[in-house]
């Protein structure tokens, strides 16, 4: 390309011309889950995010609406014991996503390995630590590191000032394929940068300076990340002192081959830590084709990424949340094909044309737009139609001077686009630049009323919000190419029009709606086409029910004291309070010593169930737990206490002392009892240690004499528990050897 010669070169380029040169922002949320740090990452089916918050580093995806669509991962946090994180990158790479991420202090630099889950597939590997160098050693601080990758290999640069990089190269599991190594000194780069791997070159976008009076440059490198060039291409230049760098937004638009650079800004006068965001869109000769300031003072950060047509960007506003923007691209046939070795860089005009559509059926002659220079129409500059690469339809318009014209009358009918190529010239020197010229639509024939609304759902789940969807609305008519406004208007079946509202073509929820109370509303809406047809329907929307189910209960059962092998019942009631039923009580978790009744059963809304729950103590003291139900609704807590108590006493004898014989005592090897009534019988006795536990027990007897063995029995006082068709007696023992 050769370029103008004119007083508008030395003009930065901030303009908004017409819609081929103007970025369009379509949506914009705010992360708040998030302090700094948002970082965009290719996906297979959505792309990933990492963002900081705090000391942990969290993955998620999100899709081309914006919407988190998965929890947040944490890759990274308080557990792993290392210094606190500041800065990271993170990219997709052979079915995996890599990040790495610095230390506070800017001396540690790490990377890691994770699955398109995002958790980690590898071990946290150091890249470099600034505490195993030697003393004497210049640092290379490990901040606002570069993260490129080729077809074989990952880079990770971190910054040795004052224009160079530290280079550790690594495979995909993330073994080093190189010793560390440093860029060429001769193709100088400051720090706070970002860079891809296209067309067989890396390309690393820095500035030359860090803050003020920093030009935007580009450094070019091959695969081996030796120097591609013979020295930086300056971009941006600075002008009066500002500063143009940090380019940590970096995407190419494969289609198009424009580069999309998102960096920080500084205006002249202003100091480190109050510039903005900028963005920044290159032809593939790196020719400037726009330039936008996206925000005021104290942004920083930006990161992009191209995606099914549309540019993504985001960038934080430190501490304070991380911004998520969605953009139209530029469209194609801006700046030039075919690059010189001397073009590019950031102070090359293009042509702009501030209107490229024109109604079809329109006279010969009927002005299209005006044409002028990026920076304005300079004194002495011609256009005219050349032949070139897309001028197929040059022959259907004409210029008069700075005037587009047609020279045919246009039917959108048989085509509705239309290719020129434009040239301007101030007589020595010139430029050349494609158009695309739109034909629109004019309905000429006698308008058709709309004959049919559609809704793409007729239910809301009950629990919503207030603005969330119910569907998006369309209409039916026969004028192709019609718009339709739609209105929610009274009339047979519009009582529920209270309970909803239209946003453009979407139906919204205006209350929280409630199955219990109401399942459906009749609503009745109106669309209206461009020349004021109408056309009603009604319709009925479903509110679908979220079951709710609640399961309460009293928070403590208390048994107090329980003999060691009595038995202790308590009743504890179970409510469903949700407004379903069919809640089902699957199972219940008990410690040892106690016993539920029932562990399974269905409960209707608003219904109880008993459950009888039984201590028997094996062992004296406490015996406190938990019991917990598993159900259909959130697990259930129920705090149980207990005391086992070991009968020690006469006292505590049903029967009479002297009705029973226990000898000897103290005892060898046996113990005799004997009853001194002929009608009474022992049924059960048991030996207690003294700390409580049993140490022997026999159920089922029948015998007014038993002579027990205590062969197994640990020497030392014994408690005896005595049970007769009569009554229980507890005597004291002593076992000897």
């Amino acid at each position: 390309m050769k370029y103008l010669s004119l007083c508008v070169l030395s003009c930065a380029l901030f303009f908004r011309a017409n819609a081929q040169t103007v970025i369009t922002r379509l949506d914009s949320i705010k992360i708040d889950q998030a302090n700094i740090w948002g970082v965009l990452a290719e996906g297979e089916e959505n792309m990933a995010m990492t963002v900081s918050r705090g000391n942990i580093i969290y993955f998620q995806y999100v899709d081309n609406d914006l919407n988190r669509i998965t929890e947040q991962v944490a890759v990274y946090g308080e557990s792993d014991n290392l210094p606190q994180i500041v800065d990271h990158k993170t990219v997709f790479w052979k079915g995996s996503y890599y990040i790495s991420f610095s230390a506070a202090g800017d001396r540690q630099l790490y990377i890691v390995k994770l699955d398109k889950t995002g958790q980690r597939q590898s071990e946290i590997i150091t890249v470099f630590d600034q505490d195993d160098e030697p003393a004497n050693e210049p640092g290379k601080p490990t901040n606002d590191m570069i993260l490129i990758t080729t077809d074989e290999t990952l880079y990770v640069g971190h910054f040795i000032p004052a224009g160079q990089h530290n280079i550790h190269a690594f495979d995909m599991d993330l073994n080093r394929v190189t010793e560390p190594f440093a860029t060429d000194f001769q193709l100088s780069h400051n720090n706070v940068g970002g860079g891809l791997y296209v067309n067989e070159a890396i390309h690393l976008f820095t500035g030359n300076n860090f803050g003020g009076e920093s030009d935007l440059i580009l450094t070019e490198w091959d695969s081996d990340f030796k120097a591609g060039a013979e020295a930086p291409q300056e971009l941006i230049a600075s002008e009066g002192g500002d500063a143009n760098w940090f380019a940590t937004g970096v995407a190419h638009d494969a289609e198009t081959g424009y580069w999309y650079i998102g960096f920080q800004h500084l205006y002249p006068g202003e100091v480190l830590d109050e510039e903005h965001v900028d963005i920044a869109v290159f032809d593939q000769c790196f020719n400037l084709l726009y330039r936008e300031h996206v925000n005021d003072k104290r942004h920083y950060r930006p990161h992009m990424l191209i995606r099914d047509g549309f540019l993504f960007m985001t960038y934080d506003k430190a501490g304070q949340g991380v911004f998520f923007h969605k953009y139209d691209l530029l469209e194609a046939g801006l700046g030039e094909d075919t690059c010189s070795d001397t073009g590019g860089g950031g102070n090359a005009p293009t042509i702009t044309l501030d209107n490229i559509s024109i109604a079809e059926n329109q006279a010969i002659g009927t002005l299209v737009g005006e044409l002028s220079l990026s920076e304005g129409t300079a004194s002495g500059l011609s256009f005219s139609l050349v032949a070139g690469d897309g001028d197929d339809d040059n022959g259907l318009f004409t210029i008069d001077e700075a005037r587009l014209l047609t020279a045919a009358v246009f039917d959108f009918e048989t085509k509705s686009q239309y290719k020129i190529r434009v040239q301007a010239t101030d007589g020595q020197q010139s430029m050349e630049q494609k158009f695309t010229i739109e034909i629109t639509d004019v309905n000429e024939a006698e308008n058709n009323s709309p004959t049919d609304i559609a809704l793409t759902a007729t239910a809301i789940t009950e629990n919503n919000q207030v603005g969330d969807k119910v569907a998006d609305l369309s209409a039916t008519d026969a004028d192709a190419n019609d718009v339709f406004q739609y209105a929610l208007v009274a009339g047979e079946g519009s009582a529920g029009n209270v309970s909803f509202e239209i946003e453009g073509e979407s139906l919204l929820a205006k209350e929280i709606f409630n199955y219990e109370t109401t399942v459906s509303y009749s609503i009745r809406l109106i669309v209206t086409d461009a020349a004021g047809a109408e056309f009603e329907k009604q319709f009925v929307i479903s509110i679908e029910n979220e079951i709710e189910w609640t399961l309460i209960a009293d928070g403590v059962m208390s048994f107090g004291s329980v003999p060691l092998g009595e038995t202790k019942s308590l009743e504890l009631t179970l409510t469903n309070e949700g407004e379903d039923s069919g809640l089902m009580v699957s199972s219940m978790l008990l410690p040892d010593d106690y016993v539920a009744d029932k562990t399974s059963f269905t409960l209707a809304a608003g219904a109880s169930e008993i459950v009888t729950v039984s201590f028997t103590p094996t062992v004296a003291g406490s015996s406190n737990g938990q019991l917990v139900v598993k159900s259909g609704a959130d697990d259930l807590t129920v705090e149980l206490t207990g005391e086992g108590e070991l009968v020690t006493a006469l006292e505590k004898a049903i029967i009479s002392a002297a009705e029973i014989s226990v000898y000897p005592n103290p005892s060898h090897d046996y113990l005799t009892i004997s009853l001194n009534d002929a009608n009474t019988q022992i049924t059960e006795l048991s030996i207690y240690g003294a700390e409580g536990g049993v140490m022997l027990e026999q159920r089922g007897l029948s015998l007014r004499e038993l002579v027990v063995n205590l062969m197994t029995i640990k020497p030392g006082i014994c408690f005896l528990k005595i049970t007769t068709t009569k009554g229980v007696l507890t005597r004291r023992i002593l076992v000897v050897r």
